[in-house]
């Protein structure tokens, strides 16, 4: 059994976890764009187009190397429209396990 002193300290790291996991997550998610989308092996010009297609952003293929290049930042539906559309689940790009199993680097 935990003392309430133990139970506050343990509160505190996990409130400082998930400060650590939400700091970066916008560098995170492009990085994890990039791989998703290069493990997909599909080029940005070909995620572009079928995003376009689907969900008629009107996005250039510059537009996802600047988000790939963490030089633009992404709308929850254009972060949507890329999990759908490089093949994988939202959770996966935004990092969803890191926030079930924080782990501070």
């Amino acid at each position: 059994m935990t003392t309430p002193h133990e139970g506050r300290l343990q509160l505190s790291r996990n409130v400082d976890r998930r400060h650590w996991l939400i700091y970066d997550i916008d560098e995170r998610f492009a990085e994890r764009v990039r791989s998703s989308r290069i493990r997909a092996g599909r080029s940005q010009e070909e995620i572009v187009d079928a995003i376009n297609e689907t969900f008629r952003l009107g996005w250039h293929q510059t537009t996802l190397a600047k988000i790939e290049n963490k030089q633009r930042k992404v709308k929850l539906k254009e972060a949507y429209a890329l999990a759908d559309t490089i093949g994988v689940r939202l959770e996966e790009l935004i990092g969803e396990a890191d926030l079930e199993h924080p782990e501070a680097p």
